[in-house]
């Protein structure tokens, strides 16, 4: 049985929420469809009809995803997200042996905005203090310091659905437990 997890750091995201396999499918079809404009992981909602109807029905959901390929054994430096409070996060190749740590900060928090990346690389001493392998869609508090361990043996692709920067990771949460309840 896969562990379902509620935390400060990620929650499981019900699979009756979303088609996950139709999204991991648009994944797989955008993989190389760089879109002028936007960093190399971004994509926009708008060529994509399944995007639009889950906007319609979820309007929290930004116009923007992010497709990310992280090559065999590549680590993903500790981070935080530029303008980024949470998203959804969906596997979509190789995550058996790949895993996300959160970390809390020892000292104030000094970092780096990495443009290209569009995010800020922590440079502080930290404490990691949740750890978890990504086996289903789970919406992720990328406002937490973060990184990405990619397993040793084949690249890791996830696509991540950003959340309106106008909420934060604890509201979209009450908002999918709600959803739930439905």
């Amino acid at each position: 049985m896969t562990e379902r997890y509620d935390n400060q750091y990620i929650f499981s995201v019900p699979n009756s929420l979303f088609d996950f396999e139709r999204l991991q499918e648009i994944a797989l079809r955008n993989l190389d469809d760089v879109q002028e404009g936007l960093a190399f992981h971004q994509r926009r909602t708008e060529t994509e009809p399944y995007l639009l109807e889950l906007r319609e029905r979820y309007p929290f959901l930004s116009p923007l995803y992010n497709i990310s390929t992280a090559p065999a054994g590549y680590v993903v430096p500790i981070h935080f997200e530029s303008n980024r409070n949470c998203a959804i996060n969906v596997p979509v190749s190789y995550m058996e042996d790949s895993f996300t740590s959160f970390y809390e900060p020892l000292e104030p928090i000094n970092s780096e905005f990495i443009p290209f990346k569009v995010y800020h690389e922590v440079k502080t001493k930290v404490k990691k203090v949740f750890s978890y392998t990504m086996t289903h869609p789970v919406l992720i508090n990328n406002t937490l310091p973060h990184d990405v361990v990619g397993g040793p043996l084949k690249d890791r692709t996830i696509l991540s659905w950003s959340i309106s920067p106008k909420f934060r990771f604890e509201e979209i949460k009450e908002i999918l437990k709600d959803a739930i309840r439905q």
